[in-house]
């Protein structure tokens, strides 16, 4: 098929630039717009980008990689699904195939580019990073592919997804259930009502707040939610998620140590072996190591967990995370997740200061700084002691 072929059959947007050719795609058309699509890009000779809507651009390279992905998922739903059962397994695969990787994850002032890669379908599953209205995207688009009819919500600040079922409207956000679907544990944020969602929010949040809120939308019960997921496979036989973290977690944490830090860094290396494909998740492994860490008696106020930088990378692309635990034993260096080596290392406090730095718009201060002046000025006061006793 040739372009204006493509063009008319199915009422894409064409544009032929001096360079390239961009073709601008709806992310809900029909599986057979996509596959003639896939066609003429596949055998288009020059340089040609292709664009969800006004969402960046995908290379050719990323568009054939996103669409392999886009159909092993489709091949894999079973058509004798109901739309439920279709619905929660896309729900539950974003975690597997996307970290949220926001261009704004620092405090403070940010860039937003609407034109971003983060944004565009088939990009971001190529790089398997996106952010909330990307996941929205590609969740329409795999649905739209398989007969359901969906519609993005937004607030000022989130996107989240509705869906037509044959019962009613549910609501779903994949985003928030990141962390929970990388690590097979129960979804939190599928077939929840607008009031459900927004009840937890109340004065502290408007990030599901909608100024209509949609009709006809049904709950789904912790019930039915285990029994929908288990009919399609990703439930143990009583109905329970596998959540094998929370497995490994009760061994570490049933065993003697000497210290608190020594079991943290038996727990974190278990990590890193055990669910090292995991750990290239960042914010997904942020938010679970958290949770675990705080299940070991850390006061929240004492953990403190940021992406970091090392000083060369001024265009801040290659992000780590790292832990601070403000424990006696612990408080003078840095546990550092290198998520490509997939190992935490332990960094003393005046060389991690040395080496890396917060996002280059972050205009809040770096929270080890304030630690780095204590421990200077505690140092300080030591030496006028050891001064007066002379």
């Amino acid at each position: 098929m040739e372009i204006e072929e493509l063009k008319k059959k199915h009422d894409v947007q064409v544009d032929y630039l001096e360079d390239f050719v961009r073709i601008q795609v709806g992310e809900t058309k029909t599986a057979e717009t996509y596959k003639d699509l896939a066609d003429v890009v596949r055998n288009y000779d020059g340089k040609i980008v292709v664009a969800n809507g006004i969402m960046g651009k995908a290379t050719k390279e990323e568009f054939l990689k996103g669409e392999e992905v886009i159909d092993e998922i489709v091949e894999e739903i079973n058509p004798e699904w109901s739309k439920k059962q279709k619905a929660a397994y896309v729900h539950y695969k974003m975690g597997k195939l996307i970290t949220y990787a926001p261009d704004f994850h620092f405090v403070g002032k940010y860039a937003n580019d609407f034109t971003a890669g983060t944004r565009n379908i088939w990009k971001s599953l190529a790089e398997g990073k996106s952010v909330c209205n990307g996941i929205t995207s590609i969740q329409r688009n795999i649905l739209a592919r398989v007969g359901i009819n969906t519609r993005e919500l937004s607030s000022d600040t989130h996107s989240f997804l509705l869906v037509e079922t044959e019962e009613g409207n549910i609501i779903t956000d994949a985003t928030w259930d990141l962390s929970n679907t990388l690590f097979k544990a129960r979804p939190m944020y599928f077939g929840k009502t607008y009031e459900q969602l927004r009840e937890p929010e109340r004065n502290l949040s408007n990030a599901h707040k909608l100024e209509n809120p949609p009709d006809n939308v049904i709950g789904i019960s912790d019930e039915q939610l285990r029994e929908i997921y288990h009919s399609i496979g990703l439930t143990n036989e009583d109905r329970t998620f596998r959540y094998p973290i929370f497995e490994k977690f009760n061994e570490v944490n049933s065993q003697e140590f000497d210290s608190l830090e020594q079991k943290i860094d038996t727990f974190l290396d278990m990590f890193a072996q055990n669910f090292s494909e995991e750990a290239t998740h960042l914010s997904e492994s942020r938010t679970m190591l958290e949770r675990c860490i705080y299940e070991f008696g850390i006061d929240p106020k004492d953990l403190t967990t940021k992406f970091v930088y090392t000083k060369d990378d001024e265009a801040c692309e290659e992000p780590y995370l790292a832990f601070y635990i403000n424990d006696e034993k612990m408080k003078n260096q840095i546990k550092l997740l290198d998520s490509k080596e997939r190992q935490f290392k332990d960094i003393q406090l005046k060389e991690f200061d040395q080496e890396y730095t917060v996002h280059n718009l972050d205009t809040v201060k770096p929270f080890w700084k304030r630690y780095l002046e204590e421990r200077q000025e505690s140092q300080q006061r030591d030496i006028e002691e050891n001064d007066k006793m002379i």
